[in-house]
């Protein structure tokens, strides 16, 4: 049994049972130890195979034999491989209570190979829990560990479970650079070779993710002809990523096809991962064949799944409410432990030098003894209310008011559509060519005017802010609540910009200094919000009609407000504004679209 799991189970199925028969029927004659063993080699294996209820037995019989033994090695083994069944069933909240378990044993054994292996499995799911510095200290003790022995088996594990954490994150090029390293070492060494199908697919869906999309299909390509990922235990995980590619291509039918059979399929793990991307998917894919309900279905069902809807219901608030209670815990248990430190050592040094002191300096010194503590408890206190505050303030300066308040009641806020929002988008013209002319500072400063008179003038008008991308701008109406702005006062407003842009071109150019000009464009109809993420979250929008609104900004005009046919309807009636028909304009992408420009009325009459 123990020269199969040392062979990482590659053997033919009949040899896999007459192994197992056999030390089934000798387990009799084994000791605590090689119980303990034998069950924690059957509960891999079932982890392998997809069985995880199996594997918990298994695991349990294993735990109960290794506290018998008393052998603090088989102990941590067997918490580590607790945790790492907790991973795979995606309980983040016990399994990574379970990992730093296994962590504590491991420095008490002072073992390298159980520390490179606890730490790696602690590195990785304190990455899912949104921890990424936490997690890149824990991953690079690991390899420190793992280099130390020249474990080419735990430095191969260690950079695939670094790349997958970037690559769940978000951090597409971190994780390619992570993938190729781990490409590169598994080819040079030829050892470890089944690992090369789940390396490839991790550099094909990276490509893929940072838009190269040739190299992508080239890599993707050759293990779909190969058929390498059939059976695989992430070919649902490929199965997303050949989705992906369809959709970049424009074969939608295809990209719906393999997303949909990726979300309804589990995986050896990680499912809420492949449910998230597959959902994002199905619902770009009906956007464009133009099914825009179950478009927005799917668009609900990823929202549910972002950043893990396990991670988000079992640890987000169980795990950052406990966290927070012993946070306060230790600051109270500090706080105590230092005041009554300070007072016996006090209290004992008077001793020494004033023992001729009488019993009323004594209680008197023990009450001076207290108040500090109480002074140093109280100003305590007054720190964590003051970070409170600024922390509530901090996350009103991130969203809006009403879904910052859900946030905090429930932990999370959910996504909402709304039928009629007004998107606005303004970019700069020459913005590459002005930054050439400006140290990086200057360039910064000169955004951050800009940006700031923008947002004086939305918030003036009751619109929210979205983001800002690079030299872009972004603001909606409409949302969190359709009645604190119009399709006029996101016009107005828009005007009101464009007029301090060129007010500010004219104070640079007469400074002869580089100026910025600005295209802006408008566009009403429906869109998804809510909030992006769990880390560095945001609160963002989506749907076609922000689409549209960038291209009405792109097929605009320097110093001109451009508006869409929709927003049009809303505001040609409203006074102060007069508007110029522009007749269809390509815009690219969505074919020839009527647009208006709209000035005040005093503006040319």
């Amino acid at each position: 049994m123990l020269s199969i799991s040392g062979r990482n189970f590659r053997v033919r199925d009949e040899v896999w049972q007459e192994h197992l028969q056999g030390a089934m029927t000798r387990r009799g004659l084994a000791s605590a130890q090689e119980i303990a063993l034998l069950y924690r080699t059957l509960a891999r294996f079932n982890v392998m195979v997809n069985d995880p209820d199996t594997a918990e037995l298994y695991l349990d019989t294993a735990q109960w034999a290794a506290e018998r033994s008393g052998d603090k090695r088989l102990v941590t083994l067997a918490t580590y491989s607790r945790a790492q069944l907790l991973r795979g069933r995606e309980r983040w909240g016990e399994a990574f209570r379970m990992a730093l378990a296994a962590n504590a044993m491991a420095e008490q054994l002072d073992d390298d190979l159980v520390k490179a292996a606890t730490y790696n499995l602690s590195g990785f799911i304190r990455g899912r829990l949104g921890d990424l510095d936490g997690a890149v200290k824990d991953l690079t003790a690991s390899q420190a560990f793992a280099d130390s022995m020249g474990n080419n088996s735990l430095r191969f594990l260690n950079r695939s479970n670094w790349g997958y954490m970037m690559e769940v994150k978000g951090h597409w090029r971190e994780a390619l650079e992570q993938y190729r390293a781990l490409h590169d070492a598994v080819s040079t060494t030829g050892e470890e070779l089944e690992w090369l199908p789940e390396v490839e697919l991790g550099i094909g869906y990276m490509l893929l993710r940072l838009d190269s999309v040739d190299q992508a299909e080239a890599v993707l390509g050759r293990l779909h002809r190969m058929k390498t990922m059939v059976g695989h235990p992430y070919e649902q995980a490929f199965n997303t990523a050949w989705a992906l590619l369809q959709l970049r291509l424009g074969n939608y039918q295809q990209a719906i096809s393999s997303a949909h059979t990726a979300y309804v399929t589990d995986q050896i793990d990680e499912n809420d991962v492949v449910k998230r991307d597959a959902s994002r998917i199905l619902s770009d894919a009906y956007v464009a064949i133009g099914l825009p309900g179950e478009a927005l279905k799917w668009n609900e069902l990823a929202h549910q799944w972002k950043d893990s809807v396990l991670y988000r219901d079992q640890a987000n608030d169980a795990l950052r409410t406990e966290l927070n209670r012993e946070m306060m815990n230790r600051v109270m248990q500090d706080s105590l432990a230092h005041a009554q430190e300070t007072a016996r050592a006090e209290f004992a040094s008077q001793q020494r030098l004033y023992a001729e002191r009488n019993r009323r300096n004594i209680f008197l010194f023990a009450a001076l003894g207290l108040l500090v503590f109480g002074v140093v408890v109280y100003r305590q206190r007054g720190r964590i209310r003051i970070a409170l505050h600024r922390s509530d303030e901090l996350l009103l300066n991130i969203l809006p008011e009403e879904v910052a308040e859900e946030l905090k009641m429930k932990g999370h806020a959910d996504a909402k559509h709304f039928d009629n929002a007004n998107i606005l988008f303004t970019d700069f013209k020459g913005f590459t060519e002005a930054s050439e002319k400006l140290t990086p500072q200057e360039l910064v400063e000169e955004l951050n005017t800009c940006f700031k008179a923008f947002d004086n003038i939305i918030t003036a008008r009751g619109i929210e802010k979205i983001k800002t991308i690079g030299d872009a701008y972004m603001c909606a109406s409409g949302l969190p609540d359709p009645k604190t702005s119009s399709p006029a006062d996101v016009v107005h407003a828009a005007l009101e910009m464009q007029a301090f842009m060129i007010a500010r071109k004219k104070e640079r150019d007469a400074l002869n200094k580089p100026a910025f000009e600005m295209r802006l464009g408008i566009h009403t109809g429906p869109v998804v919000a809510g909030i992006v993420g769990v880390k560095k979250f945001q609160y963002d929008i989506w749907g076609d009609t922000v689409n549209t609104a960038s291209r009405m900004e792109s097929s605009g005009e320097v110093g001109q407000v451009n508006i869409s046919e929709a927003t049009y309807a809303l505001v040609k009636g409203e006074a102060g504004l007069t508007f110029t028909p522009r007749g269809k304009v390509q815009a690219k992408g969505k074919g020839e679209m009527e647009m208006y420009f709209v000035q005040h009325s005093y503006e040319g009459t």
